[in-house]
């Protein structure tokens, strides 16, 4: 029920920064000025205003995940969260979250108010230092790393682990007392969801409130009274949604809005596969669309593979001229890995290999020949290393 961290202690920021192989002075230099290690942008969110992403800078965000991969990831997370954390047999996403509140007949539905940016320093530094055991020093350290201008940044990949992290010390004794009750509580980042299997009662409801409030209440942080609703699963014309998707007859389905895009972009598909398959919008629509349909078939398999099969009759190809300059330069980097081996294990020479060679698997719908040939002499130069042992 309780988050547990079992590995043993970081003693020093030299032990840090020997944990996350770079020098002492690179930290100290991102403590000293954490703002000159940001791009900040600001995105339009779905409701009114805007968004401010701020993404860390290469160097940055290596290091934020290798903290994530050395240490947040050593920790064993209880079964009622999820977003962010890793999980190989049973992937941790908004559709399990949902898929948690399935049999539910009443859903009470929290947000919790400017989340990232209102998680304050002093807590993280808290989670650090009692969760991880942690000096300060290098509670301090790490603090500086992942936080910006008093908040999460929101881009940063430490930020979402930090906020399944934060509640540590309270949120699983709420959760005993809920599920004790017969509820069934959740967190996916910052979306909180309570149901019940029978109707929640006035004082129940009050009750449940009360608790969410005040966990959040101790970090400083609050219930956003925009995004807070009660809802029957029961009642016909109103929607019971948990992290975007709807809970209907004791099932997840998608929204109907975006099911019927999903066909829309379908049958839009094929009407400009008919003029043509080979330009770059055609291969961001086909790939978004097939992205969607992927979803679409975690919850409704045998509508989903009708799309599928559509969009199998409608793949991306490359005209004469593109294929041709995929073969020049791919021949180009054959020619070059060759007499460069000891590039075989660098992140620049990996993220290469790879794009040639989701090229390749594109040439192969209209010159199979070429893209055998391709194929079989960039196969002896396979990089030694994956893209994510870069940043663990």
């Amino acid at each position: 029920m309780k988050i547990a961290y079992s590995n043993s202690s970081i003693g020093s920021v030299a032990a840090l920064a020997k944990m996350l192989d770079v020098t002492e002075n690179f930290l100290t230099l991102v403590a000293s000025k954490p703002d000159d290690f940001y791009s900040i942008s600001k995105i339009p969110k779905k409701t009114d205003g805007f968004r401010t992403i701020s993404d860390p800078v290469k160097e940055l965000k290596i290091v934020q995940r290798r903290i994530v991969r050395r240490i947040f990831s050593k920790c064993s997370f209880p079964s009622y969260l999820f977003g962010s954390i890793r999980d190989e047999i049973n992937p941790r996403d908004f559709v399990r979250n949902a898929q948690y509140h399935s049999q539910a007949r009443e859903v009470m539905a929290f947000d919790v108010e400017s989340f990232f940016p209102s998680v304050r320093p002093q807590f993280v530094k808290k989670v650090l230092k009692f969760l991880f055991n942690l000096p300060n020093e290098v509670a301090e350290m790490l603090v500086s790393l992942m936080t910006l201008q008093d908040g999460l940044p929101q881009g940063a990949p430490t930020s979402s682990y930090v906020a399944n992290l934060i509640f540590y010390d309270c949120e699983h004794k709420i959760v005993k007392t809920l599920n004790a009750m017969g509820f069934t509580y959740s967190r996916l980042v910052d979306d909180i969801t309570v149901s019940s299997k029978t109707i929640i009662k006035n004082e129940e409801r009050r009750f449940i409130y009360e608790q969410i409030s005040k966990m959040l209440g101790e970090k400083k942080l609050k219930i956003s009274q925009r995004k807070y609703g009660v809802t029957n699963t029961t009642v016909i014309g109103k929607k019971t949604v948990v992290t975007g998707l709807v809970v209907e007859d004791k099932m997840i389905k998608l929204p109907k809005e975006k099911v019927k895009l999903i066909g829309q972009m379908v049958y839009e598909l094929k009407s400009k596969a008919e003029v043509s398959t080979t330009d770059h919008e055609y291969h961001k629509s086909f790939n978004k669309a097939s992205g969607l349909v992927a979803l679409y078939s975690r919850l409704n398999t045998k509508k989903a593979e009708i799309h599928r099969q559509h969009l199998r009759q409608i793949l991306p190809t490359y005209d004469n001229k593109k294929a041709k300059k995929i073969g020049w330069l791919c021949r180009k980097f054959i020619g070059y890995s060759k007499l460069h081996p000891s590039k075989f294990s660098e992140e620049g020479y990996t993220r290469k290999y790879y794009k040639f060679k989701h090229k390749i698997s594109i040439l192969s719908r209209t010159n199979r020949t070429l893209a055998i040939s391709l194929e079989k002499d960039l196969k002896p130069l396979k990089p030694t290393c994956l893209l994510a042992s870069f940043h663990e």
